[in-house]
């Protein structure tokens, strides 16, 4: 399943989020509504949320990175330190642990992004600052100067 699309939705006082419905029966056959969610690595502070078959396959990778390169090790704390095992409820919500509403800065408004294998969690006026930025390195952006973008036509 690849995950796409942008969608602006609220968190309730609770901390809980519901996820779009065109997702949620996807969700439960994947892996039966269990998920994991952690924080992102660098500068941008937004979160991770991966179903569980997904998160495997991510623990499998991190598992091959080495304890003595301190980047790697640090990627790897990071990820797993703030893993956090979240399942569906039966109204298709989960709840965002209160450290990581924090971490991410999430309000009332966010905006949950599909990221092909999992979704991002952003508040809503981070991305949107985010979305700024990215087009204004994009404006006027030498394309042909790149080889990895050289291939794609806008």
């Amino acid at each position: 399943m690849m995950f796409r699309g942008t969608y602006e939705l609220s968190l309730d006082a609770k901390g809980r989020l519901a996820v779009p419905s065109r997702f949620r029966d996807d969700l439960r056959k994947l892996s039966g509504g269990s998920m994991v969610l952690t924080t992102s690595v660098g500068r941008d502070r937004f979160l991770l949320l991966y179903t569980l078959d997904e998160w495997e396959k991510l623990e499998a990778r991190l598992s091959g990175l080495s304890d003595f390169n301190p980047a790697e090790r640090a990627v790897k704390n990071v990820l797993l330190r703030n893993a956090e095992d979240l399942t569906l409820d039966g109204n298709g919500r989960f709840v965002i642990p209160q450290r990581h509403r924090g971490f991410a800065a999430l309000e009332k408004e966010v905006s949950l992004v599909g990221s092909g294998s999992h979704f991002e969690i952003w508040s809503s006026a981070v991305l949107a600052s985010k979305e700024e930025e990215e087009r204004k390195l994009l404006d006027g952006y030498d394309w042909s100067a790149d080889e990895s973008l050289r291939s794609f036509s806008f």
